[in-house]
């Protein structure tokens, strides 16, 4: 998206204005000077002050007496000492004879002035009041560095979330009521704000960004102080929502150097107990969000117990010591319990085979795990093989239990030489395995930049739309993870158990899982049921929140990051918007459930597992999400909802999916302009292509002209023989 010159139009003339950039300037020489400058300024001092007859004559008897002393046998103190006095008996002297307003501005904040150097001198004067001028005021905001809560430049402001700001009117800048947020860590959104008011209260004005800063993925520079073309110096925001911002700047002084910097500051902190949702959590509110998932309600609302039956709840990973992605407790079979240390071993990271969801109606369940640890030679395990076995024999109805590796086989064999591997049907007895080949998170991330591109190209061709996002291979993956996802819900509908797993568990094996949840369990598709699922499937069992969306990392080309949870909730809004009625949440919720993965305002998806979110005391320091959202309830529920008891099963034919238009085309306007990395249309542009037009209907008229000059002359000479 682009702001046509909103930053960069050159106002009328205004004196206030034109002296802010030069008071700064000034402010910035009189308060950060070298020691090496302040001896380069004494200099002129001495020689205006030579010119007195009493400082000469001070002079001539100082030499004398340094003579005098010379000639005597002092020791090398003495001589120091009286050298030092007599300097600085001369600079007193020469200090004597200088300006006051000079004394007071180098030596004491106490006695002010009432002139211009009071207001350049601001900010060292500890003792000013709070109801001085705005042009002070103005200027104590710009040069403090106890206030980075806004960065005024007379172009941009950096400001908070949901602080209250005061437009001073004769110099239009704008300031903070809110000043104790100190850190920078503090800042959680960018408002760019445009001086001129007749801009801002325009239709444009709903354009200007709004831009949390756990959004920005990356910031670069456009053009330099060299660069004369217009809209060529100014800052690009790239952000991870799929909005793209250029912001243009008067090459005036560097005016863009501050709020970069800012920027790059605010945007990639490194310690996620830094960002923002770590510093506005107010006690007073009841943050009950936290409280929404409980592990054992959960799984007692399947069936599950502790005290007995074939599948029992365990808390034996309550200190992570079992293996450190997963949650603290889980569903494993009873009869197996003494084995389970020595199963997470032959499984990757010990992400071993566990209970994730059990139907009501059978005795059929759904598991979930990483691979196992065959290699290329093959490698077996009794207890591993043991665990399958007892899970297919769980299932009274004997058949065989159907294991879905999500992988393609190549990359399965792949693994095998990393040590992994998956399970030879040879040594697992009365297993069945499947790979489901949906590709790994390169290629989904790859994918994904296809769809951004074409989605933020305002100049692309309309006819060759289809083609280009054919192109992108975005749907065929969604489809995919559909049709495997209908294809699992098939298969414990009619009673076969299932175990899912990729490489290492925590990617495509939660969005098989809980999509496959969503089809056969109507509680999930409730509001409530919906947040519970998101916690046990993907929070709970270690997807890799914080590593996959960038929190904390200012690595935008890391290739850990995917679009893994992005692409599971593009394929629940094509299930949403096969059965609207289906849920009882609308398409608002699950953008906002997106926007915030990102936003770092909620602790909620920060960390890369259950053992990382209690090592950062995230219920203790930071809001859940989803205190936010049952807030707001009501701007989430869908009004149209009418619950399906049982399973729903959603297309997976291509010709039944969407484009989502809200998410992928974020920050277009309704014009359809926006930003591209190919072509940016600017006013400019837009402007050219109005005039060449006209230069063309001009001619045409011409032309038409002097053919109605020839019919009627033809006409006059008719007349003319008749």
């Amino acid at each position: 998206m682009i702001v046509y010159g909103l930053f960069g139009k050159k106002k009328e003339k205004d004196s206030n204005q034109k002296q802010i950039p030069r008071q700064i300037n000034k402010e910035r020489r009189k308060t950060v000077v070298s020691p090496k400058e302040n001896k380069q300024n004494e200099k002129p001092k001495k020689r205006r002050s030579s010119f007195s007859n009493e400082s000469l004559e001070k002079k001539e008897t100082l030499k004398k007496n340094q003579k005098k002393k010379s000639n005597s046998n002092s020791n090398s103190k003495s001589n120091s000492n009286s050298d030092s006095n007599s300097n600085q008996n001369e600079n007193s002297n020469q200090n004597s004879n200088q300006n006051s307003n000079q004394n007071q501005n180098e030596n004491s904040n106490q006695n002010s002035n009432q002139n211009s150097n009071q207001n350049e001198n601001l900010n060292s004067n500890e003792n000013s009041n709070s109801n001085q001028n705005e042009n002070s005021n103005q200027n104590q905001n710009e040069n403090s560095n106890q206030n980075p809560n806004e960065l005024s430049y007379g172009v941009i402001q950096v400001a908070t979330k949901d602080s209250h700001f005061l437009k001073s009117v004769q110099k239009k800048v704008i300031h903070i009521e809110n000043e104790q947020l100190i850190e920078s860590a503090k800042i959680y959104r960018l408002y760019f704000i445009p001086d001129d008011e007749s801009i801002y209260n325009n239709q444009l004005s709903e354009e200007l960004p709004d831009i949390p800063h756990g959004i920005i993925e990356r910031a670069e520079k456009i053009g330099g102080q060299k660069s004369r073309k217009e809209y060529s110096y100014g800052i690009k925001v790239v952000c991870k929502d799929f909005r793209t911002y250029r912001f243009y700047f008067l090459q005036e002084n560097h005016s863009r150097r501050e709020i970069f910097i800012k920027i790059f500051q605010r945007a990639f902190i490194s310690d996620v107990r830094k960002t923002f949702s770590f510093f506005h959590k107010n006690s007073e509110i009841k943050d009950l969000g936290w409280s929404i998932y409980d592990p054992v309600k959960e799984y007692q609302r399947q069936g599950l117990i502790f005290e007995s039956g074939d599948w029992r709840i365990y808390d034996i990973n309550k200190d992570y010591s079992l293996c450190p992605t997963y949650p603290r407790i889980f569903g494993f079979p009873s009869k197996m319990e003494q084995k389970i240390k020595d199963c997470s071993k032959f499984r990757t990271k010990n992400r071993l085979p566990v209970l994730t969801w059990k139907s009501p109606d059978s005795e059929a369940v759904l598991c979930r795990s990483s691979q196992p640890k065959t290699g290329f030679a093959d490698s077996r395990n009794a207890n591993d093989e043991k665990l399958l076995k007892n899970i297919r024999k769980l299932n009274s109805k004997g058949f065989k239990l159907q294991i879905f590796d999500c992988r393609p086989k190549a990359n399965a064999v792949t693994n095998k030489a990393k040590g992994g591997g998956f399970e030879n049907t040879d040594f697992y007895s009365d297993c069945k395995l499947t790979f489901l080949g949906i590709d790994n998170i390169h290629v989904m991330r790859g994918s994904l930049k296809k769809l951004i591109k074409i989605s933020q190209n305002a100049v692309l061709n309309d006819k060759k739309w289809l083609t280009k996002l054919e192109e992108t291979n975005w749907f065929l993956h969604l489809q995919k993870i559909v049709y495997w996802s209908t294809v699992t819900a098939k298969y414990i509908e009619d009673k076969y158990s299932i175990l899912v797993h990729c490489s290492d568990g925590w990617d495509r094996t939660a969005q098989v899982c809980s999509l496959a949840e969503l089809i056969l369990d109507p509680y999930y598709r409730t509001f409530n049921g919906f947040i519970v699922l998101i916690e046990k499937d993907w929070l709970s069992f270690g997807h890799k929140f914080s590593q996959r969306h960038g929190h904390a990392d200012k690595k935008s080309k890391d290739k850990q990051r995917s679009p893994v949870f992005l692409q599971w909730m593009d394929c629940v809004y094509q299930f949403w918007r096969q059965y609207p009625n289906a849920f009882e949440f609308n398409e608002d919720f699950l953008l906002g459930v997106i926007e915030h993965v990102y936003s770092l305002r909620f602790g909620t998806f920060l960390g890369n597992c259950d053992k990382e979110r209690n090592d950062f005391e995230l219920s203790k320091y930071t809001y859940s999400l989803w205190t936010y959202m049952n807030q707001r309830k009501d701007i989430y529920l869908n009004q149209v909802y009418s619950p399906i008891s049982g399973s729903l099963y959603p297309s997976s034919f291509l010709r039944h999916f969407s484009y989502w238009e809200r998410l992928y085309m974020k920050g277009m306007t309704e014009a359809g302009l926006h930003s591209s990395d190919e072509k940016i249309l600017n006013i400019n542009q837009t402007w050219q292509y109005l005039m060449e037009n006209t230069q063309k209907l001009k001619s045409e008229n011409d032309k038409i002209h002097k053919k109605i000059i020839k019919i009627q002359k033809e006409i006059d000479k008719r007349k003319e023989k008749n």
